[in-house]
This record gives C-alpha cells, sequence and structure tokens, in this order.
C-alpha cells in the first residue's frame, strides 16, 4: 500500500444501503483497517483518459486523478445466481407455494430473509451483496401514516423535497428507502420537473 492508493467511490451515504445501518458501518471499517478510503455521497458524472468527474450532494464537482478504475456497476445477474434461483424453485415446488412464489419475483439477485438466509434454502445457504435481494417489511401499509408525518401543514400534497427528507427519515425502519432518498436528492439540486410530480401523485394516491 505505500505505492497504492485505494479509493472507493460510492453513489449512496452508505454502503450495502439496503442493510442494516450496523452492517454498513461495519464494512466502512472493514476498508478503512484494509487502507481503502471510502468516499460515500458522490455521484460519477464522467471518466476521461486522466480523471473521475464527480458531484456530491451539495452539487459541488470533485475531479479525482487515477491510474486504474474498476467500474463495479452491475446490470445483469451472475449466471451461477440464475442457476441457484431456478434450483431452488424445482426444490420448493409442491413443498412450498410462497417460497416459489417469492423466488420467482422479478428481483436482481437471490431473495434472503432479513438474517440473510436464502429462501427456500431451509436456513442451509446465506447470500449478501450485488447477489441478493433482502425481502424487507413492504412500506405500503404504512404509506398514510408516513404522509401524514412528512406533511406538516396539513396540505394533503408533499413537495420533492418533503418527500425527499420523509425517505431519508423513514430509511432507518426500512432501508429499502434509502436509494429512492438518493435519486431525490439528485432531483432536487437539478429542479427536476418530471421527478417534481412524483410528490403530487404520491399525495393524490392517498386521497
Amino acid at each position: 500500500m505505500d505505492y497504492v492508493k485505494v479509493k472507493l467511490v460510492n453513489t449512496g451515504d452508505f454502503l450495502l444501503s439496503t442493510y442494516d445501518r450496523g452492517i454498513s458501518q461495519k464494512c466502512i471499517e472493514i476498508f478503512e483497517e484494509k487502507g481503502v478510503e471510502v468516499l460515500a455521497g458522490y455521484r460519477v458524472t464522467e471518466i476521461t483518459k486522466k480523471e473521475i468527474q464527480m458531484k456530491k450532494k451539495d452539487g459541488e464537482a470533485v475531479a479525482l486523478e487515477y491510474g486504474c478504475v474498476v467500474w463495479a456497476a452491475g446490470i445483469r445477474q451472475n449466471e451461477l445466481t440464475n442457476q441457484l434461483k431456478d434450483s431452488l424453485i424445482k426444490l420448493n415446488e409442491g413443498v412450498s407455494d410462497s417460497n416459489v412464489n417469492i423466488l420467482k419475483t422479478p428481483a436482481n439477485g437471490i431473495i434472503t430473509d432479513d438474517w440473510l438466509q436464502v429462501r427456500g434454502s431451509g436456513g442451509s445457504i446465506y447470500a449478501l451483496g450485488d447477489a441478493a435481494s433482502v425481502r424487507h417489511e413492504r412500506t405500503s401499509p404504512y404509506a398514510d401514516s408516513l404522509f401524514q408525518a412528512a406533511d406538516l401543514d396539513n396540505s394533503k400534497d408533499l413537495t420533492l423535497t418533503e418527500l425527499r427528507d420523509l425517505f431519508q427519515g423513514a430509511s432507518d425502519e426500512f432501508p429499502q428507502l434509502e436509494e429512492y432518498a438518493q435519486y431525490l436528492s439528485a432531483a432536487v439540486e437539478e429542479d427536476n420537473p418530471r421527478v417534481n410530480a412524483i410528490a403530487k401523485v404520491f399525495g393524490e394516491a392517498l386521497e
């Protein structure tokens, strides 16, 4: 490490943002112990021959010189993941309709429970990271109470900023909302009219 500096750039504020915050913090601590600097909350906008162009959450532009870039954003599942899902579906057919339905969910990765046990494996297989999707408690039953808590002026609608703050505030209980909060944060900075309409639609759906 005397001649090499490794930096991990992450769009969200947390690594493994869909998992418990304790897991995320432990992950950062392990990276730091290994000499890896974690840059959280940075959005990559361009990679040139010499620099990585990024933006921080507050909109500040940052340029990072590099010697080698490893692009780690994936777009599809590994074939091993597909094979495992197919095997588990066959194993659970006629045994557990619930597991079969969950395993057939068009999710990115293998479905696990809150303890990272792969659904349909009887607790014999664990999965985490990009290969797995935690089946969190659905937020829809709590949508009305979450909306009311965020609608402080009782206007029956939320601004884009209020919706972002709602998702950020509820992300400890519902970690899956963190990614949406990050997306909305970028939209607030850019004053995206398309995404601004989401807040209004969200409110109308609950009326």
